[in-house]
C-alpha cells in the first residue's frame, strides 16, 4: 500500500495488523488505517491492553488513546478532522451517523478527507452510489453521484477519483488509472 505523505514530505505507513511507521521508523506495533490528522499528527487504530481503539501519535508525545473510541474498519482524516466507521456502530468522529460511511480511497480501510478538513461521506453505506463533500463548517457543498474509487478530496468543491474529477480539468495519458495531487515544498503536483 502507498504511504500517506504530509506537506513536509514525511511518509506515514500503517495498514492492517502491521506496525505504524514514519519514514521507516516504527512508532507503534499496530497502526491500522494510518492517516495524517494534520501535518504533525498521525491517527490510526491500535491495540491497547487487548482492545482496539483509535489513537494519535505526535512528535514528543508518543501514542495517545482517543477517549470513547472503539476502533474502526475504516478511517479518514485530514485538516484536524477525522471519521471512523465500525461495523455495528456506524460512522463516528466529526459527525455521527449509523447509516453513513467514509468514502474509501482504496481497499485498505483508509478514507478520503481533504487537507482543509473537507469530509467525503457516503450517506447510505449499504446503497452507495453517492458521495457528499462536507466543508469544515458542516455544510454539504457538493454531491457526487456514481462510484468514486480512489477519491482524493482537494477542497469543498474539488475532488479527483479514478476516471473522474470535480473542479479540476484533468487530461490523462492513455492507460492512466489513478491520479493523485500532492502538495510538497509549496508546489502542487499531479502524479
Amino acid at each position: 500500500m502507498s504511504p500517506r505523505l504530509n506537506a513536509l514530505g514525511q511518509a506515514l505507513m500503517g495498514v492492517g495488523e502491521g506496525p505504524l511507521s514514519l519514514d521507516g521508523v516504527q512508532l507503534a506495533p499496530i497502526g491500522h488505517c494510518a492517516q495524517w490528522l494534520d501535518d504533525e499528527t498521525a491517527i490510526f487504530q491500535t491495540s491497547i491492553n487487548g482492545r482496539y481503539v483509535l489513537a494519535t501519535w505526535r512528535m514528543n508525545q508518543g501514542v495517545q488513546e482517543i477517549p470513547n473510541t472503539s476502533g474502526c474498519n475504516e478511517l479518514a482524516a485530514g485538516g484536524g478532522q477525522w471519521l471512523a466507521w465500525l461495523a455495528g456502530r456506524g460512522l463516528y468522529g466529526a459527525i455521527t451517523n449509523a447509516n453513513a460511511g467514509v468514502s474509501p480511497t482504496a481497499t485498505d480501510g483508509r478514507g478520503a478527507v481533504g487537507r482543509d478538513g473537507t469530509l467525503a461521506i457516503v450517506p447510505d453505506r449499504q446503497a452507495g452510489g453517492r458521495t457528499d463533500l462536507m466543508a469544515p463548517d458542516g455544510q454539504v457543498t457538493e454531491v457526487i453521484y456514481g462510484t468514486t474509487y480512489g477519491l482524493q478530496v482537494l477542497g469543498p468543491r474539488q475532488a479527483i477519483w479514478n476516471g473522474g474529477a470535480l473542479g479540476w480539468m484533468l487530461v490523462l495519458l492513455p492507460g492512466a488509472i489513478g491520479v493523485r495531487v500532492a502538495v510538497l515544498g509549496g508546489g502542487t503536483w499531479v502524479v
